[in-house]
């Protein structure tokens, strides 16, 4: 399922998303792809591993009484925690290196310095759009600003300030409207506080009570459970949201036979290639 595998490598850059005022990028390079799927695969089974790991360090955390327990067990988080990090960093280079994407201009620090340093003067942003308003700040700060695509761009700012850094400007339009930023490339990214896996968490915990996804996860099935959680998890299922699992799978669907239409293009580039050097065709 290699369609489905890049769907979950690139989901290390979903966070970044359409960029403002960008120019289109070049497409995705599939050689490369191929030649780092399978190191992808081992990220993905270890994150996924770790994952596991940090829940069962942190419930037994959350349940010590003794300090010297306690501290044991942190000792036990922070290795696995950096390992986590590492495990991440590592597939966003994968990724990049599939985008073909371009050295950054600048580095995170300096990109943050620049936040700390530009001060406007005379704002007033008067039922701006919020679209308009991040022109304004990359153009203040000569850095550009990227919008993930679930960030709604025409809602309205309405503020005015006689000098405020570029920093607090951009932490308040995003508390505003539940949104965070980060520094990625030397590059400022801006996306919704919660993503959309999160959302849906909260959503069924809301409907249904507190789950231990990690323990359901692990425990894949029915036979050796007690009655009670099997009924639990039978419930789970039942109250899955089907419309977006239907819609997923269509893009799985769809996402698998543009991948098999690439396979197929690229190897006819390649028989069309070796034909014009037999032919020293240039």
């Amino acid at each position: 399922m290699n369609a489905l595998r890049i769907g979950v490598a690139l989901s290390a850059l979903a966070f970044i998303g359409p960029a403002f005022a960008q120019e289109d990028q070049a497409p995705v390079d599939l050689n490369t792809y191929f030649k780092l799927l399978p190191e992808m695969q081992q990220i993905s089974e270890k994150s996924v591993e770790s994952i596991r790991t940090l829940n069962r360090l942190m419930k037994a955390l959350e349940q010590s009484v003794k300090d010297d327990e306690a501290a044991g067990l942190r000792a036990q988080i922070r290795p696995v925690l950096l390992e986590h990090r590492s495990l991440k960093e590592r597939m966003i280079a994968l990724v990049d290196q599939i985008l073909k994407a371009p050295a950054p201009a600048r580095s995170n620090l300096e990109a943050l310095r620049k936040l700390h340093s530009t001060t406007l003067h005379d704002v007033s942003w008067n039922n701006i759009i919020f679209k308009y308003v991040v022109r304004d700040l990359t153009q203040a700060l000569g850095i550009p600003i990227h919008l993930n695509g679930r960030v709604t761009i025409r809602h309205q700012v309405d503020v005015q300030f006689p000098q405020v850094t570029a920093l607090a400007a951009l932490d308040m339009i995003c508390t505003n409207f539940e949104l965070k930023w980060i520094i990625y490339n030397g590059e400022i990214h801006i996306a919704k506080k919660i993503n959309p896996n999160e959302d849906r968490f909260i959503e069924w915990e809301k409907a249904h009570g507190q789950v231990d996804w990690i323990g359901e996860d692990e425990a894949k099935t029915y036979e050796d459970l007690p009655v009670e959680k099997a009924k639990r998890l039978l419930e789970k299922l039942e109250g899955m949201d089907l419309p977006l699992l239907r819609q997923r799978l269509t893009k799985l669907y769809v996402l698998e036979g543009e991948s098999k239409r690439h396979e197929v293009r690229l190897a006819e580039m390649k028989a069309v290639e070796h034909s014009m050097t037999m032919f020293g065709i240039e």
